[in-house]
């Protein structure tokens, strides 16, 4: 599978939730890198997206349903 490299920049409060995160997706073999951290955000999120579940939009108005 061949991958694309994107640039994001974060504001310190989302990173810091990022970074919350590596222990929960770290193995005692491995510790996880923010890369795969926002790997398994875009995921989760794109899947419930996908099966038009909620979505914390940061208060804007709810989508329509369908």
């Amino acid at each position: 599978m061949a991958t694309k490299h994107v640039a994001v920049r974060l504001d310190e409060q989302t990173l810091a939730r990022v970074d919350a995160l590596i222990p929960v997706l770290s193995t005692a073999w491995h510790r996880a890198k923010r890369s795969e951290v926002l790997r398994a955000l875009l995921h989760a999120g794109l899947e419930t997206d996908a099966r038009g579940g909620p979505v914390n939009d940061g208060g804007a108005a709810p989508r329509p349903p369908g």
